[in-house]
């Protein structure tokens, strides 16, 4: 997990989604991983959380060149608290983490 210091992993997202909103902000640095092999390692964890992929809205991806990671959010089509998650991927290893919704 990431070390959130003071922010909530509520306030993480909500800070993701206004980067998101701002054309340019995460700009690429020429990641190794393309958008289409870090939404395939971020499905696999659908399925390890023991979810289907019919549950979410499409997930929404960026790159982080500061921290030279992915993020993936998938938000649950069904309103309810916490059904949402992110996927952080290292884009150098491929290494990937579950951050998940509150």
């Amino acid at each position: 997990m990431i070390d959130t210091g003071v922010l909530s992993r509520r306030e993480i997202l909500a800070l993701l989604l206004a980067i998101w909103s701002v054309p340019g902000i995460l700009l690429a640095a020429t990641p190794r991983l393309i958008e289409r092999e870090v939404i395939r390692i971020a499905n696999e964890w659908v399925t390890k959380i023991g979810s289907t992929l019919s549950n979410f809205e499409p997930p929404q991806t960026a790159y982080d060149k500061n921290d030279d990671v992915w993020i993936v959010l998938y938000q649950g089509k069904q309103y309810s608290r916490g059904n949402y998650f992110m996927i952080v991927i290292h884009d150098k290893t491929g290494k990937s983490y579950l951050i998940p919704g509150e």
